[in-house]
């Protein structure tokens, strides 16, 4: 128990540090407007012109991006912090430290999180009634599941990024894994619903973890389904472990290689 309250703590002060920033909550609001905005004349413009495509109106698909982008928004910063822990060698002094680095950096990152959460939700739900009002077939009672789904898609961004970041371990420079995975988070499920792309590129998608960050809670929103909740969230709690777990790994690997060469 004692341990548990030490890491809610970090959580608390990583809860509290963040709202100091407030600049930064005005910035991203904006930021997080006008891509809506954007995005909403491009469909009006070009996907439109029989007033649906693929079973999405411009409603349902203006609801689909503010659920998806809310999910990318509310990530920590957590492949920064590894990166510059590792790199800068201030990860050698954290080791004897009375906590574990992975768990304070979880802790430390959903205080980001939660932060980013209360931001952006009102701020999305705010846009989506004054561009297109109320989501079309709304289903109250599939919240809960949108919720849980929302929750893994959070959650498996954050292992994923944590993973990378820790290849530090062995690489110089790992920008370049964390922006290809970045491109592939974008293309498969934010930018465009996967019902959009090529069928051969839909289903390879669909057997990718890329496409259950965000794409997964934003299709479960705007088209509910038991099916397609029994379908996508169990494979977004598997990502979500197999990247707990790999990120595990590669850390207490990581580890014993700093020890054996002095670090």
């Amino acid at each position: 128990m004692r341990k548990l309250r030490k890491y809610l703590l970090v959580v608390k002060t990583g809860i509290n540090s963040n709202l100091i920033y407030t600049a930064d909550f005005l910035a991203g609001a904006l930021f997080f407007a006008l891509v809506i905005f954007i995005f909403m004349q491009l469909w009006e413009a070009i996907f439109f012109n029989d007033g649906s495509m693929e079973g999405y109106t411009v409603n349902r698909l203006v609801w689909y991006y503010i659920a998806a982008e809310m999910v990318i928004l509310s990530k920590s910063d957590v492949f920064r912090s590894m990166n510059e822990e590792i790199k800068s060698g201030n990860i050698a002094y954290k080791l004897n430290k009375p906590y574990s680095f992975v768990l304070y950096q979880f802790s430390e990152g959903m205080g980001q999180i939660a932060v980013r959460l209360m931001t952006n939700l009102p701020v999305g739900l705010l846009l989506g009634f004054l561009y297109v009002g109320k989501l079309e077939g709304l289903n109250i009672s599939a919240l809960p599941a949108v919720v849980i789904s929302t929750m893994f898609g959070i959650l498996l961004n954050f292992f994923m990024d944590a993973f990378i970041g820790m290849t530090s371990f062995w690489t110089e420079d790992n920008s370049a894994f964390y922006w290809i995975v970045q491109k592939l988070s974008f293309m498969l499920g934010l930018f465009l619903p996967l019902e959009f792309l090529p069928k051969i590129i839909r289903e390879i998608a669909l057997y990718l973890p890329f496409s259950y960050i965000a794409y997964a809670p934003a299709r479960l929103l705007t088209s509910f389904s038991m099916e397609e909740f029994l379908s996508m969230v169990p494979i977004q709690i598997l990502y979500t472990v197999l990247f707990a777990a790999l990120s595990a790994l590669i850390y207490s690997r990581g580890v014993r290689k700093l020890n054996v060469n002095g670090g």
